[in-house]
């Protein structure tokens, strides 16, 4: 189990934007909808059910967008990103807390969404199996119902028989001793199949053969099919479920409305069928649309016989739903994500600011209690990524003047970074980082030393003996803190190390560490000409709480 930490921490992290974070938000919009439809049952039914539909629809396309989004975003990123240059002679260290000596957090959240997501996976494959199942059984029925006769379009009346004609075409009536309440189903090619207990009762057949055409009409299969492959796919999702099963209450009482609308159907005829279907089974594949009456909702359907009411055009009911699909879709999409309490909007607006406001009429900028030189702000800030800020604070107008005198006159932006040299190690510039080491190389004895030699020194025991004596800082591994340490140092006549100096660094003990390690490091000197001579070098070491190697130091 410990071996797969890694992957289902990853796992995890990976699904918090891209997954969970707009699940999360669906949730909250979902739920908030279904209190408003409950709480308004005089919305009519067609709204009801399109309502939900839309909503159910939002789901898979807000995570689509967002994984679309996160992936340009990405990819923009990646192209528009400047390499980082280093002065290195070895290659990097990789240090890596082995499994044994971590001390795991099973309640880290990366851990616990991984877990939900494996979880969830195989709750998927379940309602995808079942799905699968449904819609053989669906196949099956096909091959076994009678092929369709001019005896059963001959059965139904001049209504009927005009909206198959005009309204739904390549649909075939047919009987079928296989099923008791009937059903419609298909996409290109439709059935309405009617049990074969009807076949003697014209006017009951007619209500039935209603009902199902309406089903045509308003592309419930189509909706239907589209709901049921939601639900396979969010099968660990329990307002999936009962937005599905209310979606399906809600059609069935709009299919009645639409059917009552006629004045020669028989209100009191209707609800006998309805009565009369309600003890029956239903086919068992949940993805056809059947006329199947719950006990539970029947008294709402006979209420609405008793106050009839018009319903809305189809179109009008659609396009609802669509607007309402698209609103949730942006919602989940555009989300404002936040890092470390910081928004993206904010560090962007910052940004933004920066790169529009006159050079006269900039703000004060303090990054970690230090004024940034207007001159160097725009360039500092452009850099600024929201992972390392802690805190973001703003004062304008006369709060600002009174806080920080003629300074904050055009307004103060105080940005505090997280601790730890690498969230400032961004901030710094090629020319800042040369300076640091001109700054090391100042503090060396006067005897001149080399940068390049012929044969530069090789260290003793290889980089795997030194990085076997590295201990990986417990205050990194329980924050999981990784990072690089690069420290400088002088590699003397004899070998030995002198004044090692860390040039950049992640903090959190992972810098001393560092340099106890170099400090206690053996070389062959360098030579120049046949002759020892001291040589100035580098060496970076890499922290990191999880490694793709297997390879685990002490």
């Amino acid at each position: 189990m410990i071996e797969l930490v890694p992957f289902i921490k990853e796992l995890g992290a990976a699904g918090i934007d891209l997954f969970w974070t707009p699940v999360l938000i669906w949730t909250i919009l979902a739920a908030a909808a279904i209190v408003v439809f409950r709480f308004f049952p005089q919305i009519s039914p067609a709204y009801q059910y399109h309502g939900r539909v839309s909503i159910a629809w939002a789901l898979p396309l807000g995570i689509l967008v967002s994984v679309l989004f996160n992936h340009f975003s990405a990819f923009a990123e990646s192209t528009a990103a400047m390499p980082i240059k280093f002065i290195v002679i070895q290659n990097p260290i990789n240090i890596t807390a082995s499994p044994a000596e971590q001390s795991f957090n099973w309640f880290e959240p990366a851990f616990l969404l991984g877990i939900a997501t494996i979880l969830g996976a195989t709750i998927v494959i379940f309602g995808l199996i079942k799905l699968g199942i449904s819609l053989a059984s669906l196949k099956s029925l096909s091959r076994k119902i009678d092929t369709p006769s001019a005896h059963a379009k001959r059965l139904l009346s001049e209504k009927n028989r005009l909206l198959l004609r005009k309204n739904c075409p390549n649909t075939s009536i047919v009987f079928s001793k296989n099923i008791d309440v009937p059903c419609t189903f298909g996409l290109r090619k439709k059935w309405v199949i009617l049990p074969e207990t009807l076949r003697n009762q014209p006017e009951k057949l007619n209500i039935a053969a209603r009902h199902e055409l309406m089903h045509i009409c308003q592309y419930d299969y189509l909706l239907n099919t589209t709901l049921q492959g939601i639900k396979a796919l969010f099968y660990f999702h329990p307002l999936v479920h009962l937005l599905v099963n209310e979606a399906g209450e809600q059609r069935e009482l709009y299919c009645d409305q639409n059917v009552l609308a006629d004045p020669e159907i028989s209100h009191k005829r209707y609800a006998e069928l309805l009565f009369e279907l309600a003890p029956k089974k239903v086919f068992r594949t949940t993805a056809a649309v059947s006329m199947a009456v719950n006990p539970s909702t029947l008294k709402k359907r006979i209420q609405i016989m008793k106050t009839p009411t018009s319903a809305p055009s189809i179109k009008r009911s659609i396009t609802l739903m669509l607007v309402t699909g698209l609103l949730f879709t942006g919602i989940m999409a555009c989300s404002d994500m936040e890092e470390n309490g910081i928004t993206s909007s904010e560090v962007q607006n910052v940004q933004a600011n920066i790169d529009n406001a006159p050079s006269k009429e900039e703000p004060l900028y303090i990054i970690n209690g230090d004024k940034i030189d207007s001159e160097k702000s725009r360039d500092i800030l452009s850099r600024l990524k929201p992972k390392y800020i802690e805190s973001i604070q703003v004062w304008k107008g006369e709060n600002a003047v009174e806080k920080f005198g003629q300074d904050g006159q055009n307004g103060v932006v105080k940005i505090k970074l997280i601790e730890g040299e690498i969230a400032l190690n961004d901030l710094r510039t090629e020319e800042e980082m040369k300076a640091m080491k001109q700054k090391f190389i100042a503090t060396q004895p006067a005897e001149d030393f080399y940068v390049a030699v012929e044969h530069m020194p090789q260290l003793k025991g290889g980089l795997k003996n030194l990085a076997s004596n590295v201990n990986y800082p417990e205050a990194c591994k329980e924050a999981g803190i990784e990072g690089r340490v690069t420290v400088s140092f002088i590699v003397d006549k004899q070998g030995n190390v002198e004044n090692p100096n860390v040039i950049r660094g992640i903090g959190h003990g992972c810098d001393e560490e560092a340099l106890r390690v170099v400090q206690q490091a053996e070389f062959e000197p360098g030579t120049q000409d046949g002759k020892p001579v001291r040589v100035q070098m580098s060496l970076p070491i890499l922290f990191k709480t999880s490694s793709a190697f297997n390879i685990n130091f002490k």
